[in-house]
């Protein structure tokens, strides 16, 4: 198939009766030297067992399938998986996994491992949620590229006192080493999006050593940013057994660490984070 030609993309949708949906994020990557950039970029082995996240057509998927050992595609729509296999042609070495792929990453890794690698051009809507996951069943590969909205790529990469500065850019921080690789203007997909879109390259760079300091990492987080408006205090007031004392470790660690006690959430770095939990954990 030529995925460079919107025409014959177009036939092979009406071919098979499929109806492009917006919120599935169905925009066709047409830009050729953006396909090869973005499997370069995911440094494949010939040993490797790959996930990808939404194959559509299979831009990405007819560059993967001679690259690596195994190909594990996630497609939530049916009619796009017939296309694909037709496409492809039912011989094809791809391991097809039908439905949301939230809900699918788990017995996955149980049935075949956890991959070497993770790729994917994810639907703007539910590509927070998509890393999340991953991060959450701890599904750490060697790389994972992917593309996104240019502005939760800047979330996923902000700095501490930045506006894109967010709960999920500590998260997501806290476990990867993640770098803005490229931009994509709207002319490299089909349909068009009306926004930017950013590949991003993400490695393992795992921060906490315990469980128990994940669960506590995680409660603080999305409690310091419950409202950002608010001191840092105030919202982890808000912790379940945040007694007297720990509110007098937590001012005493903003001033050790340089900060005022009307500190919000977004002044701190994601190690000051982890050392606040650990201080805390401490003084059980």
């Amino acid at each position: 198939m030529n995925y460079e030609s919107k025409n014959e993309i177009r036939q092979v949708l009406e071919t098979h009766g499929i109806t492009v949906k917006k919120r599935w994020g169905q925009n066709f990557l047409v830009n050729r030297h953006a396909r090869e950039q973005i499997v370069s970029m995911l440094e494949c082995k010939k040993t490797d067992s790959v996930w990808e996240i939404g194959p559509g057509l299979g831009a990405l998927t007819s560059l993967l399938i001679p690259a690596v050992r195994q190909l594990i595609v996630f497609e939530i729509d049916h009619g796009m998986i017939r296309a694909l296999t037709a496409v492809l042609g039912g011989d094809a070495p791809v391991v097809v996994r039908d439905g949301d792929a939230v809900k699918r990453f788990e017995d996955t890794a149980k049935e075949l491992g956890t991959p070497c690698r993770i790729i994917g051009n994810l639907p703007y809507s539910s590509a927070s949620k998509i890393i999340a996951k991953l991060i959450e069943l701890e599904l750490f590969p060697e790389k994972m590229v992917f593309t996104v909205q240019k502005e939760l790529a800047l979330r996923m990469t902000a700095k501490p006192g930045t506006k894109n500065y967010s709960s999920f850019s500590v998260f997501c921080q806290a476990w990867f080493a993640i770098h803005i690789e490229t931009d994509l203007k709207g002319g490299s997909f089909f349909p068009e999006p009306d926004v930017v879109s950013s590949v991003i390259a993400m490695t393992p760079d795992k921060k906490l050593a315990a469980k128990e300091e994940e669960l506590l990492f995680s409660e603080i987080i999305r409690t310091g940013f419950a409202s950002r408006r608010k001191m840092l205090i105030k919202n982890l007031s808000g912790i379940a057994g945040f007694s007297d004392e720990k509110k007098r470790m937590v001012k005493e660690f903003l001033k050790n660490a340089g900060k005022t006690e009307s500190a919000r959430a977004e002044e701190l770095s994601v190690l000051e984070y982890i050392k606040l939990v650990r201080l805390l954990l401490e003084g059980r």
